[in-house]
């Protein structure tokens, strides 16, 4: 948005941060229709409140379903990053902890943070930990894909290599009783390698990032 030059710097620095972060998630798919049609209205509230064209004293539209499903999505991320990604639980916990700092301060005082800078300040960072997780996960999707690649880069792989690769492809979600059940009764039969190569490859060929 041009409109986000013509404000104070400190302020246009942060809703254009907020707007690169939006159209970012957008392109990576990690942001409903919904979601992103409510943080650009937002952000639009945000720089007409600054060049004066909304009554200063009317509250920042922070929608308390907003912020709930913030509170959801970074209770989650905790969760399911503690252990894999612990930096980034971390990250989550310090933000759902200002988070919920902010809701208590609103609850209390309506006149408290009336301009949202300092909601949007906290939305912005989320947004942010959001992409960095998206790409960690994407990252360490490729390095398992490759991993399995080269386990399975031999016309008849071992069955060493065949069992680590089916070990690594069952950590991503795969289940396959007739890949279990042969490399339990074929280690030496290179038909049946073949296929359960083949069936490795066919799942890491249809990989999600989760």
């Amino acid at each position: 948005m041009e409109a986000i030059n013509l404000l104070p710097e400190e302020c246009s620095i942060l809703l254009g941060a907020r707007l690169n972060s939006l159209h970012k998630r957008e392109r990576m798919g990690v942001i409903s229709q919904d979601q992103a049609s409510r943080t650009r209205s937002q952000i639009a509230y945000s720089i007409l409140a600054e060049i004066g064209c909304e009554d200063s004293n009317h509250e920042f539209p922070q929608d308390v379903t907003i912020k709930n499903n913030l509170e959801g999505s970074l209770k989650t991320i905790i969760i399911e990053n503690k252990r894999r990604r612990p930096g980034l639980a971390d990250e989550a916990r310090d933000l759902l902890s200002e988070l919920q700092s902010h809701n208590n301060e609103k609850s209390l005082s309506s006149s408290y943070d009336t301009s949202g800078r300092r909601f949007v300040s906290i939305e912005t960072r989320i947004d942010q930990l959001t992409i960095k997780l998206s790409e960690a996960k994407g990252d360490a999707v490729e390095d398992i894909v490759s991993r399995i690649a080269s386990l399975l880069s031999d016309n008849i792989p071992s069955y060493d290599n065949l069992n680590e690769a089916y070990k690594l492809a069952v950590g991503r979600g795969m289940r396959s009783e007739y890949v279990d059940k042969t490399l339990n009764t074929k280690p030496n039969d290179s038909n049946a390698q073949i296929t359960v190569a083949e069936k490795i490859e066919s799942f890491i060929g249809n990989i999600r990032i989760v």
